[in-house]
């Protein structure tokens, strides 16, 4: 199915597909999500050509 929907070009289509699949995801797993970091930072616009490393997931903070 997610095959499928990020080939559409119906995007109404294309969500409903992704939460269908999602649906079906969430019903599937044994027990509630606990925990979800997401490590979102900013960077000055000066700051070119920056990437993250896996060192930067873990604590949070980049470099």
């Amino acid at each position: 199915m997610v095959a499928h929907a990020k080939v559409l070009s119906d995007q109404e289509e294309c969500i409903r597909l992704y939460e269908e699949v999602g649906e079906i995801f969430i019903s599937s797993i044994p027990g509630p999500f606990m925990y979800n970091q997401a490590n979102i930072f900013l960077v000055k616009p000066f700051v070119q050509n920056y990437t993250t490393t896996s060192a930067d997931s873990s604590t949070g903070w980049p470099g």
